[in-house]
């Protein structure tokens, strides 16, 4: 996206990345606590906007009703007025697009970054934006939209891939999908690694897992499994994933298809790591359940 002018605040966190670390998407399938990683933003290692990096750095002490600090209510008003003056200014739009965006007022956002598009077709970073901003109303399909126009524009665009991922596998329902969009990520930048660095190569079992615990909580049992095969098919000992199966299947009356897979979990405690993964390290008893 384009550069904002130096008086612009810090933004909290790289635009366009939803994603928390893999030890949320475990703790989402593993105690059933109904807190998927699709309601929660963090960073991903190596995959910031790349022409706008964060600085980490709060904004100014908050006051006033608004719950905004003096300084970005200064910076969104600058940022009016230059669109008030030159309403073609597609960078304009964008950058007032990207104020609203850092404090999620997210309708404004879509609406700054429609017009900045509007102006200048195709541009990455902002399709991207728009993206992660459709998603946060709910409009995953709309998102998905943004992120395919944003790949078209710039097949190496990093957070664009992410996210695509992201939403064809939990909001979508299609784990499958949405791990060959990570591994097509992995493909152009193999470090790209978690929030907490965690490769991303390691999340593909947990992401199909949550998409698949999803898929259960809309009674979509028939996805749910095969979104667990998913999971099984790239950690065939992942834990979460053969434990919720089994369950699925015991509850939909198909004891005979859960015996192997309780069997398995019954030779799996003595050795998993604290992950939930096989790998003939001793782990507390409790791992994984």
């Amino acid at each position: 996206m384009p550069q904002p002018p130096k008086s612009a605040p810090a933004s909290p966190r790289p635009r366009g990345v939803m994603l928390v670390s893999t030890a949320c998407i475990l703790a989402a399938v593993t105690f059933c606590a109904g807190l998927f990683i699709g309601h929660l933003f963090s960073s991903v290692r190596n995959a910031a906007v790349p022409d706008r990096q964060a600085a980490n750095a709060p904004l100014a002490a908050q006051s006033g009703d608004s719950g905004h600090s003096p300084e970005w209510l200064a910076h969104v008003e600058q940022a009016r007025s230059a669109v008030e003056k030159d309403p073609r200014d597609a960078a304009a739009w964008a950058h007032l697009g990207n104020l609203y965006f850092d404090e999620q007022h997210i309708e404004e956002a879509v609406e700054a970054y429609e017009k900045s598009l509007a102006l200048r077709p195709g541009d990455p970073d902002v399709l991207t934006d728009l993206g992660t901003m459709y998603r946060a109303l709910g409009k995953p399909e709309e998102a998905l939209l943004r992120f395919d126009a944003a790949i078209a524009a710039r097949a190496d665009h990093r957070n664009a891939r992410f996210n695509r991922g992201l939403i064809l596998a939990l909001d979508l329902g299609r784990p499958a999908d949405g791990v060959a969009a990570w591994k097509e990520l992995l493909a152009l930048y193999p470090d790209t690694a978690m929030g907490d660095g965690t490769p991303l190569a390691e999340a593909f079992a947990p992401l199909a897992t949550d998409a698949a615990a999803r898929l259960e909580q809309e009674n979509r049992t028939g996805e749910a499994l095969a979104a667990y095969d998913v999971a099984l098919a790239e950690k065939p000992d992942f834990i979460p994933a053969l434990e919720r199966k089994a369950e699925l299947l015991k509850r939909l009356g198909r004891a005979d298809e859960a015996a192997p897979l309780l069997l398995k979990l019954k030779e799996l405690p003595a050795r998993i790591s604290p992950s939930g993964d096989a790998s003939g390290h001793a782990a507390p008893a409790a791992a994984g359940n």
